[in-house]
């Protein structure tokens, strides 16, 4: 788990303190991670800091040039607070694993247009999992 300090328009800032805003758009020169922290420093229309921030743990990465440019990825994410200090990082991480095994696996289904049994989706999702858990 690493944690990046971050700007964040005023504008953006505000979804995200009243949860309408749970995904980001970024340049992966950080390599973003699926239980990283953004420290999120709001800044004003001049990029001066406001003294205002919050801290979002990341649940999903999208990576993925067919619907993003090179180089960039979305994190998707949840506010930390109070509500959270119950959840352990493994929870939190768990639940952006299986996020991102749902997506491949219909990804490969999509792509693949073969017919699955509930044996073999089965299979596939375990098989994943075995892989991003040896990543």
């Amino acid at each position: 788990m690493t944690e990046h300090k971050l700007k964040i328009k005023s504008e953006y800032f505000s979804a995200v303190i009243n949860k309408t805003k749970t995904a980001e758009i970024r340049c992966n020169d950080r390599n973003y991670q699926v239980g990283d922290i953004l420290n999120l420093n709001e800044i004003d229309s001049l990029g001066n800091f406001t003294g205002n921030n919050c801290e979002v743990i990341v649940t999903h990465v999208l990576d993925d040039n067919q619907y993003l440019q090179t180089g960039y990825v979305m994190l998707s994410f949840h506010m930390l607070n109070s509500d959270d200090s119950h959840k352990n990082i493994n929870e939190i991480k768990a639940q952006g694993i299986k996020e991102a095994v749902i997506n491949q696996v219909l990804q490969h289904r999509l792509m693949t247009e073969r017919e699955f049994t509930w044996q073999s989706y089965r299979d596939e999702i375990l098989s994943y999992a075995d892989r991003l858990k040896n990543d």
